[in-house]
């Protein structure tokens, strides 16, 4: 399921084609208009991954969608071995916002990993077990659709390697 609050990002995100033709095309898919807040509270389904979106979070409305309530809210829906990923704005926003909102992913979730995406934006993920990281297993899922041609195209990388070139760091880094 994809949640949006906005129907017009839907119908804007159909310009980018084939880059989301899943999407809107496979059977599975399901858009859904909706705040993710509301979704997820009256929404009892689980989920294995669950990838939040907000603008900047210093966006009038938006900091709910970092709060502590909104990610105990998230870790509820998880299926077990689930992970939640976010974006977070990295580039002009002051640290203790980035800072905060860590500690905040942290107080809910006791796993907590961090994913640079292009130069300045970050993705942290939060999971309630470790992330397996195993290298049969990441490489089965790296060497097909669609993750190998985002590898390639998105990241310029290709195979594990390439992928775990962008890692950060885990709640292991001290």
């Amino acid at each position: 399921r994809t949640v949006e609050i906005e129907p017009r990002m839907v119908e804007a995100a159909r310009l980018f084609g084939d880059r989301v033709k899943r999407v809107y095309g496979d059977r599975h898919s399901e858009i859904v208009i909706d705040d993710a807040r509301s979704f997820f509270a009256a929404n009892a389904d689980t989920y294995d991954i669950i990838v939040s979106e907000p603008s900047n979070p210093w966006i009038s409305g938006v900091a709910g969608l970092f709060s502590t309530e909104f990610y105990q809210l998230i870790a509820r829906r998880l299926a077990p071995g689930g992970i939640f990923a976010q974006w977070l704005q990295a580039y002009e926003v002051d640290a203790q916002v980035v800072r905060t909102a860590y500690a905040t992913l942290a107080s809910v979730f006791p796993y907590v990993e961090t994913w640079p995406v292009h130069r300045s934006d970050l993705i942290p993920i939060g999971s309630h077990r470790p992330i397996d990281h195993g290298s049969a297993h990441i490489r089965a899922a790296l060497a097909g659709a669609p993750y190998d041609w985002a590898l390639e195209h998105v990241w310029g990388v290709a195979g594990p390697e390439g992928f775990y070139s962008a890692f950060v760091a885990n709640d292991d880094f001290a």
